[in-house]
């Protein structure tokens, strides 16, 4: 018979919290007994409840506890397990991070990873903006606590601490590469992942029916598998398969902010690795004056192969 576990209030949230991260205090027992005995008691009073039992070195723990409870509270309902869970990711995470040479603060780590486990969709979002190299500006927009967010969004933005540029690329780089992703990848909603994969196939048949497939989608996905579709571009050489993927985006460049988005990405391709069909492939189903603006860059670069050139001029004068 399943044994069910009462929900803890938020207030023995944030001592559950703490009393996980100093399980191996050598006074444990008394602290928990010092919990016990202070109780009815305020938020953000552990280190005076705990008194002599905890050790200056572990006010930090304490402080995270504190600073973590309102939101985990939220996103756990409170459940002791989903608590323990994310306690448990949060050490593992801390262990491979630190195998791998990256070093995060503790706060910003946490904070990170309640994006990562509660707030999938800003976590994919994240994941965008760092592929897009954007990242810190638009972080730091939601901690300012300006721009189009949601309330969840906003609240996890109030979070302590600010997070530094270097600590969000370091979490979101370890954390894709765990996964076993790019970071394109990870960025792109699952859901999307199996089209977009269509889409870069190398067959025309398959990129047909999945052109058509893509098309039907609401404008805000067409535009992330017109992202993962250009930034994997960017990494492209092969002619055949800068050909291919500029088909696609040209595809789905009707979609609203789908050119611009495109635009945006391709903008940052090395110009001495721009082929031939690249130009040419991108005003195959549509020719949006972003497109024609971003050709006519190429056809003027200097970086630019007479070949490419030539194709660039082509494109351009045939539309």
């Amino acid at each position: 018979m399943p044994v069910r576990v009462p929900a803890l209030s938020k207030e023995q949230t944030e001592e559950y919290l703490a009393l996980l991260m100093l399980a191996d205090l050598d006074r444990v027992d008394d602290a928990i007994a010092k919990i016990k005995d202070s109780r009815p008691s305020e938020a953000h009073r552990l280190v005076d409840r705990l008194g002599d039992t905890l050790p200056a070195a572990r006010h930090a723990e304490i402080s995270l506890a504190e600073t973590l409870t309102p939101l985990l509270h939220r996103y756990t309902t409170g459940n002791p397990r989903r608590l323990k869970r994310f306690l448990n990711a949060y050490w593992l995470r801390t262990s491979f991070a630190s195998r791998r040479g990256v070093e995060l603060q503790p706060d910003a780590l946490a904070k990170l990873m309640l994006a990562e486990l509660h707030l999938p969709d800003l976590f994919g979002q994240l994941l965008a903006w760092l592929a897009a190299g954007v990242v810190a500006d638009k972080v730091a927009e939601i901690e300012g606590g300006t721009g189009d967010h949601s309330a969840g969004v906003r609240d996890w933005g109030e979070l302590a601490p600010k997070l530094p540029a270097d600590d969000l690329a370091k979490y979101l780089l370890l954390a894709a590469s765990l996964r076993g992703e790019t970071i394109e990848e990870a960025a792109l909603p699952p859901d999307l992942r199996e089209l977009a994969g269509k889409l870069s196939s190398a067959s025309q048949g398959t990129r047909r029916q999945a052109s058509s497939d893509a098309v039907k989608l609401d404008a805000p996905k067409q535009v992330a598998v017109t992202r993962f579709l250009a930034a994997s571009l960017r990494q492209q050489g092969a002619p055949d398969a800068q050909g291919a993927l500029a088909e696609s985006i040209s595809a789905l460049a009707a979609a609203p902010g789908a050119a611009a988005t495109a635009t945006e990405e391709l903008q940052r391709i090395r110009h001495g690795m721009i082929t031939a069909p690249l130009p040419i492939s991108l005003f195959i189903h549509n020719r949006p004056p972003e497109f024609r603006a971003l050709i006519e860059s190429w056809r003027d670069s200097p970086d630019v192969s007479d070949t490419a050139r030539l194709a660039c001029t082509e494109a351009l004068g045939q539309h």
